[in-house]
């Protein structure tokens, strides 16, 4: 059988969404056991063209007659803005279209992806899509990375929530080497920055963030022999790497750093993110960074700028390789963690593997849920 999939998520811009889309389509394929047609929704494309309902009601009607399933995610949809007025989540709908629903939905490990001391809008509609979403059978899962914790605050502590690993775990390998990695003699560490919402992500201690970064940078390559791997994930990214080079020596520059370049979209996801399988470790500010790091069997320490960093790495055990940015004790700390860790990179990538097999575990009994849905 073919089973028919309306995907409803960001499928053609970060490509941290495009590696948690790749790595449900290959998990579920999987898992399932069936061939899957996954018919792409990009929920972000609707919202940058203006685009409000992005389910119409009119169309509600027929959907039983083209998909066997509604699925709904990853990736931070929980992010309580303004335009999210119908259904509390960045894939605005009326609740009416879920409601008359004949067809399984699943929200798949959704994300509570605000920052810190920002308004939730529409926490009504939120908690009506959870409790709508248990009375009709369907599936409602968080990801593993704090969120059931947040979005319980949000929605009350009764409604029925399920935590799943991210499936940015899972992104499909890439071809093969990559070329700002190969040939680097020393250890490979990849640093990643998030440049968007600084004003979220940073207070008065940016600059002061920026000469501890390079410090340890300095450090790692003059007493280590590092190659540095700069690694934007959206181009927005590339303005905070831009502050971090100015801080920098002309000769660490040139002598010991590549920049890679920004993809996006679902089929660049696996090419993209074979850096990261191919470094020996990843400094990361993204979700998906740490995420996608931890997928790829890598050590990586989570620089904290957003609580769904620090809750993913200590969710899965790994809570102590977290730097939390508006720390100055732990900043200091940054050079002493990364070179303990390429001091001893067999037990710290031991450590990151050993944890992969009950994740994976994880994610094979949630796809039960799903069969047992869809009665497969």
């Amino acid at each position: 059988m073919t089973l028919r999939v309306l995907h409803a998520a960001t499928h053609g811009h970060n490509i941290g969404d495009g590696a948690l889309v790749a790595g449900i389509h290959r998990t579920l394929r999987e898992d399932l056991g069936v061939d899957i047609e996954f018919h792409p929704l990009d929920v972000l494309g609707c919202k940058l063209r203006g685009r409000r309902d992005m389910l119409p009601r009119s169309e509600a009607k027929d959907l039983h007659r083209h998909y066997d399933m509604i699925l709904v995610g990853g990736g931070g949809m929980i992010e309580g803005g303004k335009g999210n007025f119908w259904s509390g989540i960045n894939f605005n709908f009326h609740l009416d279209v879920l409601r008359d629903s004949s067809i399984p939905w699943v929200f798949y490990a959704l994300g509570e992806n605000r920052f810190r001391r920002t308004f939730f809008f529409h926490r009504r509609r939120l908690r009506k899509l959870v409790a709508l979403a248990e009375e009709g059978g369907h599936l409602f899962s968080v990801r593993n990375d704090g969120s059931e914790e947040r979005l319980r605050r949000r929605v009350g502590g009764q409604a029925e929530l399920t935590t799943i690993p991210d499936p940015g775990l899972w992104v499909p390998p890439g071809p093969g080497t990559v070329p700002e990695v190969a040939g680097a003699e020393g250890p490979r560490v990849l640093l990643q920055l998030a440049g968007d919402r600084p004003g979220r992500r940073f207070g008065w201690w940016r600059k002061r963030f920026m000469r501890r970064l390079a410090a340890t940078l300095e450090e790692l390559i003059s007493e280590r022999g590092a190659h540095v791997v700069l690694c934007p994930h959206l181009l927005g990214d590339i303005a905070l790497f831009s502050e971090l080079l100015e801080v920098l020596p002309a000769r660490v520059l040139r002598e010991s750093m590549t920049l890679t370049p920004v993809l996006n979209g679902v089929g660049a996801a696996p090419t993209f993110f074979d850096r990261y399988r191919q470094v020996d470790l990843v400094l990361g500010m993204r979700g998906h960074s740490t995420i996608c790091a931890v997928g790829a069997g890598t050590p990586v320490i989570g620089l904290a700028s957003h609580d769904k960093v620090g809750g993913f790495l200590e969710e899965i055990g790994l809570g102590d390789w977290v730097v939390d940015l508006d720390e100055d004790r732990k900043l200091v700390g940054l050079g002493e963690l990364a070179g303990r860790l390429l001091d001893d990179l067999d037990s710290a990538r031991g450590r990151v593997r050993n944890l992969l097999p009950e994740l994976r575990q994880q994610t094979r009994s949630f796809h039960r849920r799903i069969a047992e849905r869809l009665d497969l």
